[in-house]
C-alpha cells in the first residue's frame, strides 16, 4: 500500500474520532404535572437533525447530540407537546433534570357511519311448546328444571 492510501485511511479515522468527541448527551426525567408520576415511552426529538429516543420506564431518558443549540420536541398521547431550546457541549452531560408534561384532553367529535349497503337478516324463529296435559300427565311433580329438558334444544 502507497503513503497516499494510508493518510486518507488516516485522515478518516480522525475525522470519526473528531465526530464522536464533538457530540454530548442530553438526559432527563419526564414527569406528569399533575402527578408527579414518571412517564414512560415519551418521544424526545431534535427537530433539525431528525434523531430522537424514548423515556424508558422510569421516565429516563439518553440522547446524543452534536454540540450547539438544538431545539427539542417532548412529546406523548394525552400530553401538551412541550418543545426546548438546549444547549449541548461537547463531551459533556447535559441534564434537563425533571421535565413536567401538562395532561391534555383529546377529544372527538361526532362520528357519523354511513352504509350502502344495508342487510336485513330473517331467520326462522323456532318455537317448542308443551300442551298443559303433557304436563299434567307425564311431568306431574317434576322441578321446572326437568320440565325445560322436554324442549328441544333446552340441555
Amino acid at each position: 500500500m502507497s503513503i497516499r492510501v494510508k493518510s486518507i485511511a488516516a485522515l478518516a479515522f480522525s475525522i470519526l474520532i473528531m465526530q464522536a468527541i464533538a457530540q454530548g448527551t442530553l438526559t432527563g426525567t419526564i414527569c406528569d404535572e399533575t402527578t408527579g408520576e414518571v412517564l414512560p415511552g415519551v418521544n424526545i426529538t431534535n427537530q433539525e437533525k431528525l434523531v430522537g429516543t424514548a423515556s424508558g420506564s422510569d421516565g429516563e431518558f439518553s440522547l446524543q447530540l452534536s454540540s450547539g443549540r438544538h431545539d427539542i420536541k417532548i412529546s406523548m398521547i394525552g400530553y401538551a407537546t412541550s418543545f426546548m431550546e438546549v444547549v449541548v457541549v461537547a463531551g459533556k452531560e447535559t441534564r434537563l433534570g425533571r421535565v413536567f408534561l401538562t395532561p391534555e384532553i383529546i377529544g372527538l367529535g361526532e362520528i357519523t357511519v354511513i352504509s350502502s349497503l344495508a342487510v336485513d337478516r330473517r331467520s326462522p324463529l323456532t318455537v317448542s311448546t308443551i300442551e298443559a296435559k303433557a304436563i299434567a300427565t307425564r311431568l306431574g311433580d317434576e322441578p321446572l328444571p326437568e320440565v325445560m329438558k322436554m324442549v328441544p334444544g333446552v340441555y
